[in-house]
């Protein structure tokens, strides 16, 4: 099996949509991993996934690709289905993992 990574850039947002607009097959992202010693992110819950909430200091805890959406993490690895990351302008560099489609 092939492990499947990439990277956000601080500022910048990936989704699921944008990946398989590209040709990659993506179900969704199962985790996210922050390199920093802090990171600083808001990531949307996938909607196909029952009981995974967004991670969001906007109004109602719900997604925003912005700044003020973002929460400060201090773990190294938030596990999970998300179909949409952004990073927070003033962070480092995260990375998120591609769960891999059922066959």
């Amino acid at each position: 099996m092939i492990e499947e990574y990439y990277s956000i850039q601080p500022g910048a947002s990936l989704s699921k949509t944008t990946l398989s607009a590209g040709g990659s097959k993506v179900s969704s992202f199962d985790y996210i991993l922050c390199d920093g010693a802090i990171a600083r992110l808001a990531a949307k819950g996938d909607t196909l996934t029952a009981g995974v909430a967004d991670i969001s200091a906007a109004s109602g805890g719900v997604y925003a690709a912005s700044d003020a959406a973002c929460l400060t993490i201090n773990t190294p690895r938030i596990e999970g289905k998300f179909s949409e990351v952004y990073n927070h302008s003033a962070g480092n560099v995260i990375r998120v993992h591609v769960a891999q489609p059922k066959m």
